[in-house]
């Protein structure tokens, strides 16, 4: 399992191949997209763990049941 700190790098080599600060006109380092593009994904993840979980859903590939 990767690193935060090799995912990070990453994604900012991502951004940095495709010039996405450039693209929206914006003079923000490349390290610093990766940290917040990163931070971003985990937040969304956490939060839709617990959605699911109040919902008392159990989403895994092959399940579409709600939990019993």
């Amino acid at each position: 399992m990767p690193t935060r700190e090799s995912l990070v790098k990453e994604l900012s080599e991502f951004f940095n191949k495709h010039h996405m600060e450039q693209l929206y006109g914006a003079n923000v380092p490349d390290f610093v997209l990766g940290e917040v593009a990163l931070t971003a994904v985990e937040e969304f993840l956490e939060n839709f763990a617990l959605v699911t979980h109040w919902y008392g859903v159990h989403l895994e590939p092959g399940n579409k049941y709600f939990e019993e």
